[in-house]
């Protein structure tokens, strides 16, 4: 394999190969696609004209589409022998400064894996302004090291929820390296609207609140009004059908999981434009190959086999309706960085087809984080393309196969390239 990343400076044609462009749109035989300074200038078939100073690269029996993007995960992930047998212990002992550089290596995975861009959602691994992954884009913004364009989350948490017991692990570790405060909960309206606003003052896209029946209305409404005001979007992760319902009220923008809805909670989202952020990755058998390894009980693995089936017909049914469904992964500690292709996979057994499956990681998801310049191949749009070895209409799983992944080009600069020497 042959690995770079640079700058084009004259126009690059990809030629002759299957184009699937984002819009659900019919493939088009012997596309052309060319593009320039970060951005497409042409898509079409075989009556474009090649400029005769481009580098034109043969796609023959290849698939040309956009690059995917996973809207909900978590970089800061800690990749090492201790965390796979005692995780809580492994935040601990872990640096912030290398959790940045673990993020920075799952970011690299996600790339080469065909993810040109992701969200992260924050997490337990993070601060609450999720500062590690804000440095590790700038980093990949500066080109001081690859990794998918980035849309980084803010993370709200109140006194007494889950993640504020999570957070507890991060005390010990933080202060030595971070003369800022550490992550700690926040409590009342006002509280909630400053941290907010600090959140968004680092440099956070998106607030993010962890939905439950112990939140108020007054609260939820408050972080949705803060977010707003700022223009930034609001995401809720929610369980339950109420917990959707819920945030669906309080004018969220995204639903992050939606495990169990019904048909209520359905209706409320297609009424309101409300995506669907599916995670049913999380579920999946290598999910739970992961846990099994990581020494998780086998009750725990047996009740994911039964909450994934339930999330499952839960998506199945929110799709059927009409629902704007778009691809995450809530990819982890565990996961594999790079795995994260198997939601399509899961979407197409959900009864989605090939290319709704790819349209949701793609086009949809663009709109649902805000990024409207990518997820589609057409004029004017910038240059994030992948190359695939096969047809994903006929077979999603070969999204899953990091080899059939031949080119991966982000803002028009190549970022990979496997050996191709058949066709270039």
């Amino acid at each position: 394999m042959s690995e770079e990343t640079h700058s084009n400076t004259r126009p690059t044609v990809l030629k002759g190969g299957k184009l699937i462009d984002g819009t659900g749109n019919p493939p088009l035989k012997d596309a052309v696609v060319i593009f320039e300074n970060s951005r497409i200038k042409a898509v079409g078939g075989e009556d474009i004209k090649i400029p005769s100073d481009a580098e034109v690269i043969d796609c023959s029996d290849k698939t040309i589409m956009p690059g995917l993007i996973d809207a909900h995960v978590h970089l800061a992930a800690i990749r090492s022998p201790e965390a796979q047998r005692n995780w809580p212990l492994a935040r601990v002992k872990t640096t912030t400064p290398l959790i940045t550089l673990h993020a920075a290596c799952n970011a690299r995975r996600m790339l080469e894996s065909g993810f040109t861009s992701c969200r992260d959602m924050a997490g337990p691994c993070s601060s609450d302004r999720n500062l590690e992954i804000l440095a590790l884009r700038e980093a990949i913004n500066l080109g001081i090291m690859a990794g998918p364009r980035l849309v980084v989350s803010g993370w709200v948490v109140r006194t007494g929820d889950e993640p504020d017991l999570w957070l507890l692990l991060t005390i010990p570790r933080m202060p030595e390296y971070v003369d800022i405060p550490v992550s700690r909960p926040v409590d009342g309206i006002q509280q909630i609207r400053k941290r907010i606003r600090e959140q968004i003052k680092w440099g956070c896209d998106v607030i993010k609140i962890e939905c439950s029946p112990r939140i108020t209305t007054e609260e939820l409404n408050a972080m949705s009004d803060e977010a707003h005001l700022w223009g930034k979007r609001f995401a809720v992760h929610a369980i339950t059908a109420e917990e959707t319902k819920k945030a669906i009220h309080a004018n969220a923008d995204t639903i992050e999981h939606g495990t169990i809805l019904d048909d209520e909670a359905i209706e409320m989202m297609i009424k309101r434009g409300v995506f669907l952020v599916t995670t049913m990755t999380v579920y999946s058998e290598k999910s739970q190959e992961r846990y099994k390894a990581m020494g998780v009980g086998q009750s725990f693995i047996e009740s994911l086999k039964v909450e994934g089936e339930a999330y499952a017909k839960s998506v199945r049914k929110a799709h059927e309706a009409g629902v704007k469904i778009v691809g995450g992964t809530d990819c982890s500690r565990n996961l594999l960085h790079g795995d994260n292709a198997i939601e399509l996979e899961l979407m197409v057994e959900c009864g989605m087809s090939e290319m709704e499956a790819i349209v949701a990681s793609t086009k949809t998801a663009a709109e649902a984080i805000g990024l409207n310049e990518t997820g589609t191949l057409e004029n004017g749009k910038l240059a994030d393309i992948i190359v695939v070895d096969g047809d994903p209409l006929k077979d999603i799983k070969i999204l899953q196969d990091r080899k059939k992944i031949l080119v991966v080009i982000k803002d028009g600069n190549i970022q990979l390239r496997r050996d191709m020497r058949a066709s270039w």
